[in-house]
Order: C-alpha cells, then sequence, then structure tokens
C-alpha cells in the first residue's frame, strides 16, 4: 500500500535539498517533518536504510530517488558521519579534511534550537560536536530535553520536535522560549564552529588548527574533580553529559582554551598543592601531570605539553625535576638558564661531603636550603647561591697536611686535635673523601688560645729541661691532645721560646713546656695530676696488674674507656698518695707480725674481717682491707691463738 504522503511514482510530496551545514539525520528528520511523518523512522523504512546509517555506509540511492533528482546520493554521503577512506577511527564531518573521532561527537541525543524551529531554519551540524550548546544564528541555548518533564530528545525518533509543539511524553510544551546563551559557551561555540569551516578563530585561543583535537582538549580541560582523582573524574573525562549539564564544562574549558597561555597557567596553579613535608612533581601537582601527558600524548599537542613542561621547569626547584623527567626543560627549550636551587646530591659533591653532611648543615642553618619529603626519600634542596658562597669559602681553606705545615704538626695530630674538639676544622673539596679543612682564621684562634695561656711571672726553664710542642707531638709516649688540654686547664704552664731559638718549628714550635712536668702526668678532670699505671704501680710498689683490681675495687681514682679498660694516664695521683692512709695490703701485714701473707688472710678471716680485695695467688693478686676494719680487732692476738704470730 502505497503512503498517503507520497506520489504514485513513490516521490516525496514536499522535496527540498539538505543545508550545506546540515548533517544527513537532521535533513532527514526535516524532510520527514515537512511531508507529514509523525515519526522520521516511517521515513526511514520507506527508503530502506539501517538504523546505524549516520555512521555505517550504506546506500543511499532509494532515498535520492524518493527525492526525484532534487540531490544524488553523493550529496547526501557527504552529509554523513561515516568513516574517511584509509582511516577507519575517523569519521567524515563536512568539510573538515581530516574528520573527527568518534569521541567528539555526542549523539545520544537530538538538539534542536528554539528560535531556528520558529523561524523554520534546519539545524547545524557543529550541533553535534562534544562542548557545544549554543545556536550562533540566534546566540540562545539548544534544548535536548522535553521543558515540561525533561524527556530526552531522540536523535531520530518521534519525540524530536521537528513540527510537533507538544510531548508525547507529558502533553505540555516541548519548547520554552529561547533563553540567552552564557559568554563562554557562545565563545566556545564560535571558536569550535570557525574549526569546522576552516577558518583561523580570532582572540587568544590555545594555538590549534584541528577540529578533533580542540574538541579533545574541551573535554579534557572541562572535566571535573581533577584534584579529587580516581574513578569520578575519569567519569566525567569520558561522560557525554546533556546540555544543561554541559554548560560547565563549557565554562572550565572555555577559561584554559580561550585565554592561552595565561588561562593553562592559571589552570596548572589552581590544581597544585603546597604541601608542607614533601616535595616533587606528584607532591606538587597530585596525578594532574600524569593525565595531561597521558591524554595528550600526541604530537598535535605538543604546544600544549611544551608550555606545561616550561611552567614546571620555571616554578618547581630544579632538583625535584630529573633531567631524564618528562618535564625536565633545558636551557635551550625554556628552561631556567641557572636554576635557583642545586639538590642535595649536587651540593654534596660540590662540596666533597656526604648527602647527609648537607642535610645536617641544612639543619644546623649553617646552609641555606630545606629537606622535605620527596616519595618514599627525602630531598635537599639547596640555595644555588649560598652554596657558591661555602665553595667559594671553603676553597681558601687549608688542607690538613698544609695546616700541619703551618702549625709545625703532622697531618694526623691535626686530625687528632680537630676530632678532640680542640680546632675547628670542616669537611673540604678533593680527595680523599673524609679529608677536612682549616680556615686560617681557625688556626690562628687555637695558637692565640695557647698564647693566652702563657705565665708571663714564671721563668722559663732552660733549654735542655723544655721541649716544644711541636717535639711534643713527635713523642710516642705522649698525647699531644692530653697537653693542650692541660695547658688549656692550666695544670701545665707553657712558656714562649726566645726569638732565634734553634730547631723551633712551626708556630706551635715557639711555645715550651716543661720536661719534667710532662712525665708520667696528665690532666686530671678533677684537677690535680694523674699518673700512668706503670708510675701508679711503682708509687704502690706493687705490680702493673694489681693497678686496674684497685681502681675496680674502688681504692683508686681512674678514668676509662670502656667496662675493663682504664683510659690512658689516667690513675688519679692524689688517689695514689692515700692509699696507704685507707687500705692496707696483705703483704703489709705479715711483715708487721712476721707471719705469712696467708696466716694473716686467715686470721682476718677468723675475725670476721671482709677484704676489699680478695686473695688470688694465681693470678697474682695480693688481699687488700680497710685500715679502719684491720685496726678494730687484735690481728696479733688472733694469730698467736691460731699459732702464727711470731713477734
Amino acid at each position: 500500500m502505497m503512503s498517503p504522503h507520497t506520489h504514485a511514482g513513490g516521490c516525496l510530496v514536499v522535496r527540498t535539498a539538505p543545508d550545506p551545514d546540515e548533517g544527513l539525520h537532521q535533513y532527514l528528520s526535516r524532510l520527514a517533518a515537512l511531508n507529514g511523518y509523525r515519526d522520521p523512522r516511517w521515513l526511514l523504512r520507506g527508503a530502506g536504510l539501517p538504523r546505524t546509517f549516520l555512521t555505517t555506509p550504506c546506500d543511499l540511492a532509494r532515498v535520492a530517488a524518493m527525492l526525484d533528482g532534487a540531490v544524488d546520493a553523493d550529496a547526501l554521503a557527504a552529509s554523513a558521519y561515516w568513516p574517511l577512506p584509509g582511516a577507519p577511527d575517523r569519521l567524515r564531518f563536512g568539510g573538515v579534511p581530516s574528520g573527527v573521532s568518534p569521541r567528539a561527537l555526542a549523539l545520544a541525543r537530538g538538539k534542536v534550537c528554539p528560535a531556528c524551529r520558529g523561524d523554520g531554519r534546519p539545524a547545524h551540524r557543529t550541533w553535534d560536536l562534544f562542548g557545544i550548546a549554543v545556536c550562533l544564528r540566534h546566540g540562545c541555548l539548544l534544548r535536548d530535553a522535553c521543558a515540561s518533564c525533561g524527556a530526552a530528545f531522540p536523535l531520530l525518533g518521534p519525540g524530536l520536535p521537528g513540527w510537533r509543539t507538544r510531548c508525547l511524553r507529558c502533553g505540555g510544551p516541548a519548547l520554552a522560549e529561547p533563553a540567552p546563551a552564557p559568554a563562554p559557551a557562545a565563545a566556545l561555540a564560535g571558536w569550535l564552529d570557525a574549526l569546522a569551516r576552516g577558518g583561523n578563530p580570532p582572540g587568544h585561543a590555545v594555538p590549534l588548527r584541528g577540529l578533533d583535537a580542540a574538541v579533545h582538549l574541551v573535554r579534557f580541560f572541562g572535566a571535573k574533580d581533577m584534584e579529587a582523582g580516581g574513578r569520578r573524574w575519569r567519569s566525567g573525562y569520558i561522560a557525554k553529559p546533556r546540555v544543561d549539564e554541559m554548560l560547565a564544562v563549557i565554562e572550565r574549558a572555555a577559561a584554559v582554551l580561550l585565554d592561552w597561555p595565561d588561562g593553562f597557567i592559571d589552570y596548572l596553579e589552581r590544581h597544585r598543592r603546597a604541601p608542607d613535608t614533601q616535595v616533587g612533581l606528584a607532591a606538587e601537582f597530585g596525578s594532574l601531570l600524569v593525565r595531561l601527558r597521558s591524554a595528550l600524548d600526541e604530537p598535535r599537542f605538543e604546544a600544549v605539553l611544551d608550555l606545561a613542561r616550561r611552567h614546571v621547569a620555571r616554578t618547581i626547584p630544579g632538583p625535584t625535576v630529573k633531567p631524564w623527567s618528562f618535564f625536565s626543560a633545558r636551557p635551550d627549550h625554556g628552561g631556567p638558564a641557572e636554576a635557583p636551587t642545586v639538590s642535595g646530591v649536587a651540593a654534596a659533591r660540590a662540596l666533597g661531603v656526604s648527602v647527609a653532611s648537607v642535610a645536617r648543615m641544612i639543619a644546623a642553618g649553617e646552609l641555606k636550603g630545606e629537606s622535605r619529603r620527596m616519595g618514599r626519600r627525602q630531598a635537599h634542596l639547596v640555595d644555588a647561591a649560598a652554596l657558591a658562597a661555602m665553595a667559594a669559602q671553603r676553597s681558601r681553606s687549608l688542607s690538613a697536611a698544609q695546616a700541619a705545615s703551618e702549625l709545625g704538626l703532622t697531618p694526623y695530630q691535626v686530625e687528632r686535635l680537630r676530632s678532640a674538639g680542640l680546632l675547628h676544622g670542616t669537611r673540604g673539596l678533593g680527595m680523599p673523601a673524609h679529608e677536612h679543612r682549616f680556615a686560617p682564621a681557625d688556626l690562628t684562634a687555637f695558637v692565640d688560645r695557647l698564647h693566652r695561656a702563657i705565665q708571663a711571672d714564671r721563668a722559663a726553664p732552660p733549654r735542655t729541661h723544655a721541649v716544644s710542642l711541636s717535639e711534643v707531638a713527635g713523642m710516642r709516649a705522649f698525647s699531644l691532645v692530653e697537653v693542650v688540654r692541660r695547658i688549656i686547664s692550666g695544670i701545665l704552664p707553657v712558656f714562649a721560646a726566645p726569638d732565634g731559638l734553634s730547631g723551633s718549628r712551626g708556630r706551635l714550635g715557639r711555645l715550651m713546656v716543661s720536661r719534667s712536668r710532662l712525665l708520667g702526668q696528665r690532666a686530671d678532670p678533677a684537677g690535680g695530676i694523674s699518673l700512668d699505671v706503670r708510675r701508679a704501680a711503682k708509687g704502690l710498689g706493687v705490680s702493673v696488674r694489681m693497678i686496674p683490681v684497685l681502681v675496680r675495687a674502688g681504692c683508686l681514682g681512674a678514668g676509662s674507656r670502656g667496662a675493663d679498660t682504664l683510659a690512658r694516664r689516667s690513675v688519679s695521683a692524689t688517689s695514689v698518695a692515700g692509699f696507704r692512709r685507707g687500705f692496707v695490703m696483705a703483704r703489709t701485714l705479715a711483715a708487721r707480725h712476721r707471719t705469712s701473707t696467708r696466716m694473716v688472710v686467715k686470721g682476718l678471716a677468723a675475725a670476721g674481717v671482709a677484704p676489699v680485695v680478695a686473695s688470688d695467688p694465681r693470678k697474682g693478686i695480693s688481699a687488700v682491707w680497710r685500715r679502719d676494719d684491720v685496726d678494730a680487732v687484735d690481728l696479733g692476738r688472733v694469730l698467736r691463738r691460731m699459732g702464727g704470730d711470731a713477734s
């Protein structure tokens, strides 16, 4: 049966050619409305078109026959969104040579301009682009849903208000009065429309000439919740929202793309964080830079990525962007000619120290910089000017060998003085890596400190009884560090060598001390003189092995380097002199009572007197008692009862 809207020959009653800016589906919808079809799909079935005719190539000869020569099949095919020859991932879009990708089109709903419908004008192909929600003819917003109930307008179907004025679902008015479009939406629509026509968009838009690339940027920069991350951002990035929801997307994208490059810089800074403890691209920008590179990693977006790279290189401290990073820019590619900061590794290499030493310098305020977290490790950012100043200062300093020659010592003695805290030194440049440097002012301060200890009121000893400090450094029996400490504490007098004294070497060669005051003595922290173990044993008339035992028993005072090791020459001479007043040994009591030490030990044990040091003949340890405990008993009477007193 023939349709009432066609002639007997199968032609449509109303025949018209498509508008140059009209898409195939928009033309067929308008043609169905002009011929009184209540549903455009009736026309499609009559023409034998499949449901995917808009994006899939098909035979349009029957449609051309229904138009009775008003338009040929090739012209109709030119208005369809069919794949380009040789590029199946690109769709034909009007006169755009390279076409567009399927993601650039929003074909889920049909769009209608209320003013164009009232004027009887055809729809525009660019209305199907993602990011366009404005009719440029009238400057009003497009509609894709019923104004009464919100039901979506189908791309092709009975709900699309071609000639219909009321909604098929609710029966209310399908279209409201035209609403003026916001300025960002109108500006972005004009930019995309100019790109679709192959023109040069005016203004300060991003320098792109491809329509598909522009729509892709609208989708990326218009996505919501970029800083939130996760699925919410991805959902907003791949979604194709309704017209009323599209306005927010357009506003975000227009602020970036239509004010280039300032809008893009503001976009980067808006998504930039202010971390307190961490540093690095992820700490500063979160996942933005990763997503930016992933979404725009194509040659056509190189201008966008290059601007991001140069901005990161200018605003992020250089050490936090590794040289091999994608966002690292060299000076000849727009990067900073001289970075204001350097990494802790570079600073350590320049100063000849470890990275940990650089961190300590920063914490102590010796080097200007900051230490912050960078991922799972600690990053140290050092001010380049402060580093250069410190390196220049250290270049004027002296090595340990040079300082030793200045003082008249050996490099080993200089390091000993430094490690003891008597001479200030810092990590220096060069090899070996652990070498220290010494400023000339620090050497002068050290010598002046010794000169202030010179006792002018005391006569200097004869040269044969004196020794210079440079000579003391070469004596194995003495420690220069201990001698210097005794001089500074005032225990050991120091004298200035006479002028012209031969044999004086270096600045310390002109400072003399008495040779007799050095023998067996060292500085006692509590004041007084300290003896070595051998001299203390000689003073008590005991073997050397007895001295550590007496020290552990509390009979003598001495310093220690560990649980069982005495410090060198640390036995107090005062405690040695007072030993006989407080303690008595077994051999002394045996000589007094003309008996053996064995009988003395038995007698005092029988009297209930406990020794301070127990006798151990195998180790050569003699017993020691407190003198007060021995005097409290009549040892001679006890020995006579035992038959051991021969007096």
